[in-house]
């Protein structure tokens, strides 16, 4: 698995709230806590409910393409940063 636990702010935003230590997630260094995921390949995940992300997660094969916001002072160089995640889990 990726290793991110998320969340549903009150406004409708996915937050990362926990990063497992050892997983794909933590390894990368691109993902921190408290980020936020506006999109994953191209499709908005805002007002999506989590069991419809969480889904996504266990059953898409290939790279992810994340579309993040940091509020943290790595926004600057994390906005104009492309990068691609693959999981190589099967939960079968």
């Amino acid at each position: 698995p990726l290793g991110l636990t998320i969340t549903r702010s009150h406004s409708g935003r996915i937050r990362i709230v926990r990063i497992l230590y050892g997983s794909v997630a933590e390894q990368s260094e691109l993902f921190h806590f408290n980020d936020q995921i506006f999109e994953i390949n191209g499709q908005s995940v805002i007002d999506r409910s989590l069991n419809e992300i969480v889904q996504f997660f266990s059953t898409y094969r290939g790279a992810m393409k994340f579309r993040l916001f940091s509020p943290s002072s790595r926004q600057s160089f994390r906005r104009s940063t492309i990068f691609y995640v693959r999981s190589l889990f099967d939960y079968d």
